[in-house]
């Protein structure tokens, strides 16, 4: 366990102890004579070999100094800038009777050790206004990486178990409701008091879907180029917009949440980064304004792009925003 006092971090690591047997042997000594063989021999007995184990991992951390440390990502913006990032995938269970949320999940954390101030992800339930709560934390280790469930709070980890989230390994996980109260316990997996809201379900598909596109390069090279520089409004900022086809405003009337018509990056120190995705519908193709992901869409909007009318637009935002999930612009996007 490594104690950083700038960070305040314990990391919790495998503890393996293993034994080699080892032996020696006495060497026979013998010296003859004419009138006399004296032989003389002595040996001594090897001990028993020690099995190889692995010591059951102490328990560290202290949840009242854990909940002190993540209280500030209660802003999920402060998460985001931390280096979680918004899976777009809603966590429930199997009738959506419980839920977990959203995670941010941070790939900085090695998902070999177990820090009581650094989780593997959080989670966070979309309220009315489409902004993030924090209800919590997840720490998850791959059963490939240790022999047995980690502990941490006095607690052990669940498992094995399949993770979660899509394309996560078999895993050990500890989940604590650290912001909300789950009458279940601190450490239950699900919360009954937290459910799902109406579009959890096209909003996950719409965040696998974006997965793909979270490299500017990969978009690119399936169809969508940048159209313009980032674009400001009068409440935020929207990002770049790179537009997918050669046509990317004909809809032919009709949308499917999952198939988006802009991806908008912002620039950053390491490079562009998926920040939210956008559907257009021109006003000559419908007769009254559409709805996706379970909202109306804004408009009509004189079109800003050449080749683009009056139409209906949507946005919805991969990166936190404080005016809501589905405003049209962000505050917190930097041209």
């Amino acid at each position: 366990m490594a104690d950083d006092p700038t960070s305040r971090r314990k990391v919790l690591r495998g503890m393996v102890a293993a034994g080699a047997a080892t032996s020696l042997a006495g060497c026979g000594f013998g010296e003859s004579t004419d009138t006399e063989t004296d032989t003389e021999s002595s040996t001594e007995s090897s001990p028993t070999p020690t099995a190889v184990s692995t010591a059951t991992p102490e328990p560290v951390g202290d949840i009242d100094e854990t909940t002190a440390e993540l209280e500030q990502y209660s802003d999920a913006l402060t998460a985001w800038e931390d280096g979680y990032t918004n899976t777009m995938e809603y966590v429930a269970n199997d009738d959506g009777s419980a839920g977990m949320g959203v995670h941010f999940t941070n790939p900085d954390v090695a998902d070999d050790e177990v820090d009581p101030l650094r989780p593997h992800a959080l989670f966070y339930q979309i309220n009315d206004q489409g902004r993030y709560d924090l209800l919590g934390a997840e720490w998850s280790v791959p059963t490939s990486a240790v022999d047995q469930a980690p502990t941490l709070f006095g607690e052990t980890f669940q498992g094995p178990q399949q993770g979660l989230r899509a394309r996560q390994p078999e895993q050990y996980a500890l989940r604590a409701w650290l912001f909300a109260d789950n009458p279940e316990g601190t450490f239950a997996t699900f919360n009954p008091d937290i459910t799902p809201p109406a579009y959890a379900t096209q909003y996950t598909d719409v965040g696998f879907a974006t997965r793909t596109f979270e490299d500017v390069q990969t978009a690119q090279q399936t169809g969508f180029s940048r159209r313009g520089s980032c674009r400001v409004g009068t409440n935020g900022a929207e990002g770049t917009n790179f537009l997918s086809g050669s046509d990317p405003f004909n809809s032919s009337g009709t949308l499917y949440h999952s198939n988006f018509q802009s991806l908008l990056y912002e620039s950053t120190e390491n490079g562009r980064q998926l920040v939210g995705v956008k559907w257009f519908m021109p006003v000559d193709e419908v007769d009254s304004r559409p709805s996706l992901v379970g909202q109306s869409m804004k408009g009509p909007i004189d079109g800003y792009f050449e080749g683009m009318g009056r139409h209906y637009e949507l946005t919805l935002w991969r990166k936190p925003n404080p005016n809501g999930l589905f405003a049209r612009w962000n505050p917190t996007i930097d041209c």
